[in-house]
């Protein structure tokens, strides 16, 4: 509004590298009477977004037109979680992992399920649901492309820790 000023008493600003971001689901942009804004990794989210991921469900998701946004409520929903609940499609699976396949709004959305192969102090073995790129046509493609590789002749692993 033109000719308009505002005063107010400086927030507190939580920041990581730089941007409005608060990792336990408070405010990252807080003021003293409790009023706040959300953000995750610099994009500003609906409060229930930050501070209760686990009450977002897939219909949610595919209604959030700002792709941004949707990516961090992907984010914050969990991948794992969201690659089951979207009902994404196995494309393929191979000694180095699963790819699944999940369309969300036109966007089309790839993850590759692998298993850590460094057991937990109790012996057992992480999932992992990492986001690549749609083209990718096999699980070792996927897993090489997360260590940088352009190819999967390049990716021979002699041993995984």
């Amino acid at each position: 509004v033109p000719g308009l000023c505002m005063i107010t008493a400086r927030p507190r600003v939580t920041l990581r590298e730089g941007r409005p971001h608060r990792w336990d689901g408070g405010p990252a942009v807080e003021w003293e009477d409790g009023s706040g804004l959300y953000y995750w990794r610099g994009v500003n989210v609906p409060p229930d977004m930050g501070s209760a991921p686990d009450t977002l469900r897939i219909s949610r998701i595919r209604s959030i037109r700002n792709a941004e946004v949707r990516r961090v409520a992907i984010e914050r929903m969990g991948h794992e979680r969201y690659v089951k609940e979207s009902k994404a499609t196995l494309v393929r699976s191979d000694r180095f992992g699963k790819l699944w396949h999940a369309s969300t709004c036109g966007e089309r959305l790839a993850y590759v399920e692998v298993v850590d192969a460094t057991p937990t102090p109790d012996g057992t073995h992480k999932t992992y649901f990492l986001r690549v790129p749609r083209h990718l046509r096999t699980p070792r493609a996927a897993v090489a492309w997360t260590f940088g590789y352009d190819g999967v002749r390049d990716y021979r692993p002699a041993v995984e820790t």
